[in-house]
């Protein structure tokens, strides 16, 4: 976890572009919530949702907010104070690991581990730690998914992914790289693929075995499941799926190894109605999405991963046809804002 800079208390004359203020105070929350620190959690988040809910007013490319003197100090005494808390900096490397939440980092802090060599050779010794089967394939590949992904490496692994899926779907089907990616980010977190095609007759003989907890796994992700499995990495060092980390209804994340290194990759599934709204969502940023949701309440709409719905006067829902990004926008109030643009 990276703390943005928060401007000094003496810039305070001047105007802040609101996503400054929501970024830097999000991330000040997000650390105070791994450190457990529920008192200033609370106090800052307070703040947070004050300054997200003045930066919907209107386009934050020419609206600013304004934060008192004694607000912005408060601000940088508590993220000086986090930045030199150890339990910080140690909890937010054990983050680092895939599957592993805020609770099982302090946890971790709790019983004395200081580094994540200490965590894997209490595993290998096989002392009382439990972990599922994410956190062993984070712990497992940690190096690897921490190493930077670069754009010449999403668009490589997106291909071959990709190559799979048009096997697979309808030619009309829809199929974009989204997440950091598509913001235009220069090292990435992870690869995103959002595909969306018109609903097709189930095949035979696809595995039922990630089926969880009794839900309905659409064909497209069973029969890309299978597919996956057939290119599995038969060796160390070859590329090929690595580990399938998550499997539902929407969505098929694993670990592929490209030129040698395990890379995150996730495919989300959506309703060919829904594709426009499901690329914003997955397309980020985390804090521009949240002012996507929260706009959209505003309007008396919601937003879920089936598309826009009114929300109608007896509570029940209406949905609602997006033709483009650019008209979901329009919809809930706001100006079409450009991938490499979405900060906030």
């Amino acid at each position: 976890m990276i703390l943005s800079r928060v401007p000094s208390y003496s810039e305070t004359q001047t105007k802040l572009p609101p996503y400054k203020v929501v970024e830097s105070l999000r991330l000040l929350c997000d650390g105070l919530h791994l450190i457990g620190d529920d008192a200033e959690y609370e106090k800052f988040n307070r703040m947070l949702q004050s300054a997200s809910r003045d930066s919907l007013q209107t386009d934050n490319r020419v609206f600013h907010l304004y934060l008192s003197n004694d607000e912005m100090r408060q601000i940088n005494e508590a993220t000086i104070q986090l930045y030199h808390n150890p339990m910080f900096a140690i909890c937010s490397s054990f983050m680092g690991i895939l599957g592993v939440d805020p609770a099982l980092a302090r946890e971790w802090y709790s019983r004395g581990f200081r580094t994540i060599a200490q965590v894997r050779a209490s595993v290998d010794a096989g002392d009382e730690i439990t972990l599922t089967e994410l956190q062993m394939n984070g712990l497992l590949y940690y190096s690897d998914l921490n190493t930077p992904l670069y754009r010449r490496d999403v668009v490589a692994i997106a291909d071959k992914i990709i190559a799979m899926i048009k096997k697979i779907v309808p030619r009309n089907s829809f199929i974009e790289i989204a997440g950091s990616y598509r913001r235009g980010l220069t090292s990435c977190e992870d690869v995103t693929i959002v595909v969306a095609n018109r609903p097709a007759k189930e095949p035979s003989g696809v595995k039922a075995s990630i089926i969880e907890s009794g839900s309905r796994i659409p064909t497209f992700i069973l029969t890309l499941y299978t597919k996956l499995e057939e290119s599995s990495a038969p060796a160390s060092g070859e590329n090929g799926l690595v580990a399938i980390v998550k499997s539902d209804q929407e969505q098929l994340s694993f670990l592929y190894r490209h030129n040698g290194v395990a890379r995150k990759v996730n495919v989300i599934y959506a309703e060919f109605r829904a594709r426009h709204v499901s690329l914003i969502q997955h397309t980020g940023s985390h804090d521009h999405i949240l002012r996507i949701h929260a706009a959209a309440n505003a309007q008396g709409y919601t937003i879920t991963s089936d598309g826009l719905y009114t929300i109608l006067s007896d509570g029940s829902l209406r949905y609602k046809r997006i033709a483009t990004e650019e008209s979901l926008y329009k919809t809930i109030g706001l100006k079409y804002v450009l991938p490499c643009e979405r900060i906030n």
